[in-house]
């Protein structure tokens, strides 16, 4: 026994240095490249216009994703890169310069949509990444494709106030560093998820100096949904860690659903923007940016701890872990107007 532990130590010891090294890198890459960032962004003019749909009224850079999606692609490639992380930053790298050209010059919807299902497809081919019980392939890559597609939209709409996504990524990250060694893949690409994002809240959290643009938006959530897919590939089918992605991502999944049932009832198109959701009625109500932003980094927490708690639990346990976080999430969103159509 005293043999097996002397040799489990030195592996923790070293598996938990270069998750350290990898948030290092990822959080001092970002900080030293925003502002750069944000210079070039005055030079050349990237700033996010303002209007209706928008809440800042003086001239913001939305070229973040530039220092981020970066920060995040050194650190994975200064560390052990993985297999499957390579095919992680061939998708990522997709999404970033689609997200590029749509924040310079604008791109519709369905050639942003076609984008991220090309780059979801990478992920799951490369990396051979599936839901749980959706092993036959290749069925069980599109729909995993599927999956990784509402994640990126998910988080893609959450970036709509100083500080919401940022801080929201880095507290999931937090929340599967804290579920140990069980995948490299997951732990490196949330290790790097934390830091560069972390990094970004240095400039982001209210009142926002830069923001992230659909360049960062997106590829965010390309790497969540990366992480919770490699960390599945490690679990047992049957077990609570099944849930363990969509919990950790209770908050934008739900305001993701929320505004496509809200869009469609009012007749719309689920891909018309408003600004009914859950950030965007706590401003309507007065609450400060700073408070909506640490509204939501509490929310979140609750929900991590919810996942972590369920990760531990049989399945039956753990949806019924999850309708407790929900629910209640669900009724003071709705309460607050969250399926009303925008006046």
């Amino acid at each position: 026994m005293e043999i097996v532990i002397s040799a489990k130590v030195p592996l923790l010891q070293k598996n938990n240095f270069m998750t350290g090294y990898t948030i290092l890198i990822a959080f001092g890459w970002c900080v030293i490249s925003l502002p750069v960032v944000i210079r070039a962004a005055e030079r050349w003019n990237l700033f996010d216009p303002v209007g209706p749909l928008k809440l800042h009224t003086r001239r913001v850079s939305r070229m973040g994703g530039v220092a981020v999606t970066s920060a995040v692609a050194v650190s994975l490639l200064s560390s052990r890169t993985s297999h499957a992380v390579r095919y992680l930053l061939l998708a990522l790298f997709l999404l970033w310069v689609t997200g590029m050209i749509d924040d310079v010059r604008g791109l519709s919807p369905g050639l942003r949509l076609m984008a991220q299902a090309i780059a979801a497809l990478i992920l799951c081919c490369g990396a051979d990444l599936t839901l749980p019980l959706l092993e036959k392939r290749p069925l069980g890559w599109v729909i995993t494709a599927l999956f990784v597609v509402t994640l990126i939209n998910a988080f893609n709409l959450l970036d709509g106030a100083d500080g919401v996504a940022a801080g929201v990524a880095a507290i999931i990250a937090s929340g599967y560093l804290a579920l140990g060694q069980q995948s490299g893949a997951s732990q490196a690409s949330a290790a790097a998820l934390l830091g560069s994002y972390l990094g970004f809240l240095v400039f982001n959290f209210p009142p926002a100096k830069i923001f992230l643009g659909d360049s960062g938006s997106t590829s965010l959530g390309l790497i969540i949904a990366f992480a919770g897919l490699s960390l599945r590939q490690s679990s047992p089918v049957m077990s609570g860690g099944v849930f363990i992605s969509t919990v950790f991502a209770g908050l934008p999944l739900l305001d993701l659903v929320l505004a496509i049932f809200r869009r469609l009832r009012s007749g719309g198109s689920p891909f018309t923007g408003d600004r009914r959701h859950f950030y965007d009625l706590l401003l309507q109500r007065g609450w400060s940016p700073r408070k909506v932003a640490l509204s939501t980094y509490a929310i979140t927490a609750g929900f991590v701890l919810v996942g972590l708690k369920s990760s531990q639990s049989s399945p039956v346990d753990a949806a019924g872990l999850i309708l407790a976080a929900a629910i209640p999430f669900l009724f003071v969103a709705v309460h607050l107007g969250a399926l009303r159509p925008a006046v």
